[in-house]
């Protein structure tokens, strides 16, 4: 079963860099000044179950709600809530697994004056018998205040079948949505807005800010001083690869996605100890989705904050999350502002994680 399991995390988050083309929005729901991402559906993700309850599949329900956000972030129609504020709005008022499909608690949360949200996606996750995960994801149409869209499917708890399988479900669930007649809520307010410098939600510092939230996030926050730690990128022959070669990249935006990768990786081959295992247990100013930056974000971080001596950053080698080749990974000197390609895996570097928003 542990062999399932790690096979079954990899296969989720590296078969996302292998999907399809994006889902553009459909031109003729929207004029085009209603293109500010703020005024499309809001949609939250709430946690996904298992009503099996053993550590491991709770593991693979928590890799299952990741992929179906960056599905839903990636689709093109949504404004997308963040996770924490989707998951503090449910269990402040009485939802649990067993009362999802109470009317009084679905009115409620309908009419509650701090609710944004059109949206909200719940998911589930059972071990069958045969090798085999049911996956069934149910949108709740608040402005309906019901639920309007179900689907499900029977996957092999590893193979490609299983990473292409909730591929598929999650863009045929996305497709099924109605946002035509969708109302944004006269009570929604519009999202903080930050400058580079700023202070951000996780008590860290803003060091970038694209012109309009894109792909889930607009924002990329430094950590705290107090979040950085010391540890190997991986180990010497463990490369993180798919059919095409390495799967890990260097852009901007590519961080978070390489570090699901990686951890990916190292729980596939039982490993412990990798700077991505340890980040992504990380929960600093209230958040839990800390990733290591991408070589371009790196790049961004230290011409914004560290060639200003801002970060409070050590004048020592830094790993980003973008291998350069195996078994090497970039990483970047806070001392002189370079970055180099030949980090060996198993070498000691400091982490400053950072985080989208």
């Amino acid at each position: 079963m542990p062999l399932m399991k790690y096979a079954l995390v990899f296969l989720f988050c590296a078969g996302t860099l292998f999907a399809g083309g994006k889902k553009q929005p459909d031109m003729r729901r929207f004029a085009p000044a209603d293109f500010d991402p703020y005024n499309l559906p809001h949609i939250g993700i709430a946690p996904f179950i298992s009503p099996n309850n053993t550590p491991y599949l709770l593991q693979d329900t928590r890799a299952l709600r990741e992929k179906v956000t960056y599905y839903v972030e990636t689709s093109g129609y949504f404004f997308v809530e963040r996770n924490e504020y989707v998951s503090r709005l449910l269990m402040d008022n009485g939802f649990t697994a067993q009362t999802i499909y109470q009317q009084p608690l679905i009115m409620k949360l309908r009419s509650l004056p701090s609710n944004t949200l059109n949206y909200i996606v719940f998911g589930e996750m059972e071990d069958s018998d045969g090798g085999m995960y049911k996956v069934t994801l149910r949108l709740l149409d608040l402005d309906k205040a019901a639920f309007t869209v179900i689907r499900s499917g029977s996957f092999k708890r590893s193979g490609q079948e299983l990473s292409y399988g909730i591929r598929e479900l999650s863009e045929r669930f996305i497709n099924d949505i109605d946002t035509s007649g969708f109302v944004l809520r006269a009570n929604a307010f519009p999202p903080k807005e930050y400058d580079v410098g700023d202070e951000g939600p996780a008590g860290g510092i803003i060091f970038f800010k694209k012109g309009t939230a894109k792909d889930g996030w607009r924002y990329l926050e430094l950590s705290p001083v107090g979040a950085e730690f010391a540890a190997p990128w991986g180990f010497l022959s463990d490369g993180v690869y798919g059919p095409d070669g390495f799967i890990t990249e260097s852009g901007l935006g590519t961080g978070k996605m390489n570090t699901l990768t990686v951890i990916a990786r190292m729980e596939a081959l039982a490993r412990t100890g990798s700077a991505a295992q340890i980040v992504r247990k990380l929960n600093t100013g209230g958040f839990d989705d800390w990733f290591i930056p991408s070589k371009d974000e790196m790049e961004i971080l230290w011409q914004a904050l560290g060639a200003k001596g801002r970060g409070q950053f050590s004048r020592v080698t830094y790993w980003t999350s973008s291998q350069s080749d195996n078994p090497y990974v970039w990483f970047f000197d806070f001392r002189d502002g370079r970055q180099y390609f030949n980090g060996s895996k198993t070498t000691v570097m400091r982490v400053r994680p950072i985080r989208a928003f």
